[in-house]
């Protein structure tokens, strides 16, 4: 019996051994036929635990809109199942009302509101309602009916005539905020006052291109239509950052000047592009008689910022037809990140700005755009001839975005416009630049990342800044910027900007709202946060 015993013992653990490696041949080989389904989730992963190797994340299903009427967007809102976000999104749309309000009640059909002291300030003498302009897609998007209809009243009814005012206004800020907001709007309502609109406005901005080589006047008086340089070299984000607006209009009444203005432009900054000492990397000043640039001053704030994002965007519009934007983006990317994407002692990644060749840590507000830009190009698969391990953007902007933030570390919870990184690594704020005038860059990289990845806490990041916002720069009469974000209580500059509405709330607004209220496959923001429906 010990004998029948033990070799019946030998035999059980020999089929217990059997089975033992059949089970794990066929874990080998489930694993290996979901490979492709575990890289598709990396999305869920949380932003302390990325994958470096697998950079190209997919992002959250990006639901088809199916909004169209005012009325649509506030059923949406209304019928939001997600209990938390609903009660932001809902607290995010009053701040609207109280910002938009003010503006009907103390400065309607200025340029801007003065909060404080509750009267107007107009950027052009006389006014031409530029808020209402600048927030009419807002309040579309919010379902804020009354309000978008006093709002198109206005232009039917009050709006002035283009061809009555006398004074110079700038090209870029005209074109992104006003022409920009017209187009939005037509994109979004159908309403045809909105495309008459554009089009008058645009045929008294056409003339500043009429240089002999066309890159455009900086200045162009919209009664006389006369043009007007008055400086030497121009920025590149100002002649740069008009692409995506005139191709728009292009498209949208099919008349080719538009487009055709531009176009000759960005002839000249991919010519240019080949003999500039830093690949992809365009000095901002820019000699329009000369076609040379004027120094080598880079940076990706003031007076850069924007020319790199219509690179990308405006492949974007053009449907990914558009490859030479394309293929100059990439070459900026590349640069960008070889160059002056550079991490501080203590660990902040941040973009510098460069002169010479010798970098200078010091970063604009304005700059924080970029990191949205970044998770953005990956999620459209704007750079697929770059090495996607050495050249991860959507690691870049989850890194940038982390030193933006930090910056809103201060007393009031709100960020200065200028930012440094001190010779010990930490961020620190430029003296001459600790004011805060309610920018929307940082809210917009987390909107778009928290779009791309799915990550909460970038939700968690912006209910943070939007709190602050609340607390520090809400006053009776509207919303305010702050003169010093380290002094409580603060002292305000009694300037409610025209962006505040159009991009700070509107980005906030979306952060909070599912990813079909404008899904990012179906609409194109210009520089003024006003989305641009793809043309299929």
């Amino acid at each position: 019996m010990g004998v029948l015993h033990i070799r019946r013992v030998r035999r059980n653990r020999y089929i217990l051994t059997l089975v033992i490696v059949v089970l794990f041949l066929l874990v080998i080989l489930y694993l290996s036929h979901n490979t492709g389904e575990v890289a598709n989730h990396t999305h869920l992963i949380p932003a302390d635990h990325e994958q470096h190797n697998a950079p190209h994340v997919q992002p959250p299903v990006q639901k088809k809109s199916t909004l169209v009427t005012i009325k649509d967007y506030l059923k949406n809102f209304e019928d939001d199942p997600d209990t938390m976000n609903k009660q932001r999104r809902a607290q995010v749309r009053q701040a609207m009302q109280h910002a938009f309000s003010n503006y009907e009640k103390y400065a309607w059909g200025m340029d801007e509101l003065a909060p404080v002291s509750k009267t107007a300030h107009n950027w052009i003498p006389g006014g031409v309602g530029l808020t209402i302009i600048d927030a009419v897609d807002t309040l579309y998007i919010m379902g804020l009916e009354d309000e978008f209809n006093h709002s198109v009243e206005y232009l039917v009814k009050e709006f002035p005539q283009l061809s009555e005012i006398d004074n110079y206004v700038s090209l870029f800020e005209i074109t992104i905020r006003m022409l920009g907001g017209f187009l939005s709007a037509y994109d979004l309502s159908g309403h045809e006052i909105f495309l008459t609109r554009a089009k008058e406005l645009a045929e008294r901005l056409l003339p500043a291109f009429g240089t002999e080589n066309g890159i455009p006047h900086n200045n162009v008086n919209l009664k006389t239509k006369d043009a007007r340089t008055l400086v030497g070299c121009r920025a590149i984000s100002e002649f740069g950052t008009l692409t995506m607006e005139f191709t728009h209009l292009t498209t949208l009444t099919g008349l080719p000047q538009y487009k055709a203005a531009v176009d000759r432009v960005m002839q000249h900054m991919e010519r240019v592009r080949k003999g500039m000492r830093f690949k992809g990397l365009y000095p901002v000043n820019f000699d329009a008689y000369g076609l040379k640039f004027c120094d080598d001053r880079i940076t990706m704030g003031a007076l850069g910022d924007s020319f790199y994002e219509y690179l990308h965007k405006s492949w974007l519009l053009s449907d990914k037809k558009d490859e030479t934007s394309r293929e100059m983006f990439e070459e900026s990317v590349q640069g960008i990140m070889d160059h002056i994407l550079v991490t501080s002692n203590k660990g902040w990644r941040y973009i510098s700005e460069m002169r010479g060749g010798t970098l200078e840590p010091k970063i604009d507000h304005l700059v924080c755009f970029a990191a949205g830009m970044f998770a953005l190009s990956n999620m459209t698969n704007a750079t697929p001839n770059l090495d996607p391990v050495k050249y991860d953007t959507l690691q870049a902007g989850k890194d940038f975005i982390k030193s933006c933030v930090e910056s809103y570390n201060t007393q009031t919870g709100l960020g200065p416009e200028i930012y440094r990184i001190g010779p010990e690594g930490d961020i620190i704020i430029d003296e001459g630049s600790k004011h805060y005038i309610l920018r929307p860059e940082t809210v917009e990289s987390l909107m778009l990342l928290y779009r791309v990845t799915g990550d909460n806490i970038y939700r968690e990041m912006g209910w943070k800044i939007f709190k602050s916002i609340e607390e520090n720069c809400r006053v009776e009469g509207g919303y305010s910027g702050v003169r010093d974000v380290r002094t409580i209580p603060p002292a305000h500059d009694d300037l409610q900007q025209s962006f505040f509405l159009a991009e700070t709330l509107k980005y906030l607004y979306l952060l909070f709202s599912p990813n079909d209220v404008i899904p990012l496959d179906e609409y194109v923001f210009n520089t003024e946060a006003h989305p641009f429906r793809i043309k299929r």
